[in-house]
């Protein structure tokens, strides 16, 4: 794989410089790619950068999105017309209010 060896210098006053860097922030970019991307035309939304977090807000954040697969899941069958299993939903609810509770802890 090739790596970019060009380097492209320009001026720019300091609000220029602050607002660049910070539209390059919002976007998840650095300054660079973000000029890159706005200069050749490319996407500049918003990238998502892997962070590391601490193990047990990684554990919450598994639990969330399983509970939000099950509730896809649960607005997928209502809306097919089939109804929802009353102990699936109760259980739904309760997994919710559990993890509501964890987080405020």
């Amino acid at each position: 794989m090739s790596r970019r060896s060009s380097i492209i210098k320009f001026r720019a006053f300091p609000e220029e410089s602050a607002s660049i860097k910070e539209a390059a922030a919002a976007a998840g970019l650095t300054a660079s790619d973000y000029v890159r991307r706005r200069c050749i035309g490319t996407d500049t939304q918003l990238v998502r950068r892997r962070t590391t977090m601490p193990e047990d807000v990684a554990s919450l954040v598994r639990e969330l999105a399983a509970i939000g697969n099950n509730v896809n899941q649960l607005a997928r069958k209502a809306n097919s017309g089939d109804g929802i299993n009353g102990s699936t939903l109760d259980a739904t609810l309760t997994e919710i209010i559990r993890l509501i509770q964890k987080i405020s802890a």
